[in-house]
């Protein structure tokens, strides 16, 4: 089982030149777990309100959340030019750097994607609660 992981892992380090969508899909399944282990239990708990308020919190939170999703896709770009460059190893500064970047951005989006969603759910709460 080992030997036929590691033949795939060595096909894909020697044929960069198309591997690095496969990089990139590794990147966005692992990206939307982590970015799920986040939101999961707020959209849970906001599932259990009225389905109308349910609504309007999704509504406000998708209205909001582009900059989360834009910094989200600024890591894979970074990753499909890294994998796409001829000597993957060693890194040099500048690609440590970029690495380095690409983690801060994906940090980012999660902290971008719950603010949207805190955002969403304090709007929602401004517009069902009576002004006094």
């Amino acid at each position: 089982m080992m030997e036929t992981i590691q033949s795939y892992f060595d096909v894909l380090i020697r044929e960069r030149s198309w591997s690095w969508s496969i990089v990139g899909i590794i990147y966005l399944v692992l990206g939307y777990l982590i970015r799920g282990w986040f939101l999961k239990p707020l959209a849970n708990a906001a599932k259990t309100l009225a389905p109308k308020q349910y609504q309007e919190i999704k509504r406000a939170y998708l209205r909001r959340s582009l900059v989360g999703w834009i910094t989200f896709l600024i890591p894979l770009a970074i990753l499909g030019v890294f994998w796409t460059q001829t000597d993957l190893f060693p890194i040099s500064g500048k690609e440590a750097i970029s690495l380095i970047a690409a983690l801060a951005f994906f940090i980012l989006s999660v902290m971008f994607h719950l603010g949207s969603f805190a955002h969403a759910g304090i709007d929602t709460l401004r517009h069902f609660t009576p002004e006094k």
